[in-house]
Formats: C-alpha cells, structure tokens, sequence
C-alpha cells in the first residue's frame, strides 16, 4: 500500500498544463455545435434537433466533472456522476429538462441556462477569468449561443506547456473515442499516444 500511495496521488487528477488543455477542448466541443439544435429545426428535423441537443447536455455534464476536477465515467455510470456534484446553480436542472422537454424552444433555452451555469463555473477556477456569461446571437441567424470558442481560447491561454499548446484542440483519447472496447482497454489507449506525437511533429 506504501508503494501505491505515491502512485495514486499522481493519477489522482491531470497536471494544470494537461487539465487547461481538455478543458479548452471540451469548450471547443461544445462551441463546434451550439447553433445547430435551432438550424436542425429551421430545417424541419426535429429528431435531428433532439439528437443534438442530447449529445451537447452529454458534452456539458463531462465539462462539468472537468471543472469540479472529476474524472468522466463511461456512459452507463456518467449521469450518476453528474448527479453527485453540488449544483446549487440549477445545472442539473436545465440538463435533465433538455433531455427531457420535446418543445424545441424549451430546449435550446435550457441549454443556454447550461452553458451559462457551466461559463459561471469556470470562471471562478482562477481570479484571471472573467468572461462574459451572456448569451447572444449567432451572426444573424436566430440561435441564441455563449459564445464557447472564447472559454476555449481562456483555458488554452492557461496551457504553459508549448507542446500541448500546438497541438489541435482534439482533446483527451475519451474526447475524440467513444469506442468501448477502445476506451476499455489501456494498451489500446497507450497505442494512440503516437496519434497525439504525430500531430505534434515527433514521429
């Protein structure tokens, strides 16, 4: 037990260089598709807008164990997870009603509430941060989007480590792999490390 403790203090949580980095890339998720729940449905696909929705409040329940310093289960225990963190916010909330609401409108509005509450959340990780929590239009189409490219340009500014730094915004193996057998299987993971020394010039 004596050898294992070191060990487990290490693996307890990711360095900061390491944890800024997800945390950028998580926000880079989330800003890839913040308008396109409403443009699913501008284009009459409401299964499609439904879809996507589900997938952002997955991608804003993994930010948030990511901010509470939390490392993201698989999919059967993840909701468990997110349900085991203090939401005073109401979080929790505007997550389970976006899953839940078949209105369209109530949707995107309870995902603007998620994004505000997660923006709040980060914002208080370091005194630096203070980006604006307001929602507002993307370009001149009607959806109603933080804005999560400038969170993700924040948590990036927080990297130091200029080799994390340079590489693109793919995130952690669980963030760009969503296979079982991949995610379940650390030689699996170990190979893809040369994924991550090729996009960064080292192979």
């Amino acid at each position: 037990m004596k050898t294992l403790a070191p060990l487990r203090r290490t693996l307890d949580w990711y360095p900061d260089d390491v944890w800024w980095w997800i945390l950028a890339c998580q926000w880079r998720r989330l800003a890839q598709e913040e308008p396109f729940v409403q443009r699913a449905v501008e284009a009459g696909d409401d299964v499609g807008a439904a879809l996507i929705a589900a997938r952002l409040a997955r991608d804003c329940m993994r930010l948030a164990l990511l901010i509470a310093r939390e490392y993201a289960p698989y999919s059967k225990w993840l909701g468990t997870a997110f349900s085991r963190l203090a939401h005073p916010d109401g979080l929790d909330v505007h997550i389970a009603a976006v899953v839940n609401e078949d209105d369209a409108t109530s949707r995107e509005r309870n995902l603007g509430r998620a994004y505000q509450c997660l923006a709040r959340r980060f914002n208080d990780l370091d005194p630096g941060l203070h980006l604006g929590t307001g929602l507002r239009p993307f370009h001149d189409r009607p959806a109603q989007v933080l804005g999560a490219d400038r969170f993700a340009d924040a948590a990036m500014a927080m990297v130091n480590n200029p080799l994390l730094a340079g590489l693109p915004a793919i995130g952690a193996v669980d963030q760009w792999v969503d296979s079982t057998d991949v995610l379940a299987s650390p030689e699996h993971c170990a190979q893809l490390g040369q994924h991550y020394s090729a996009l960064a010039g080292r192979v």
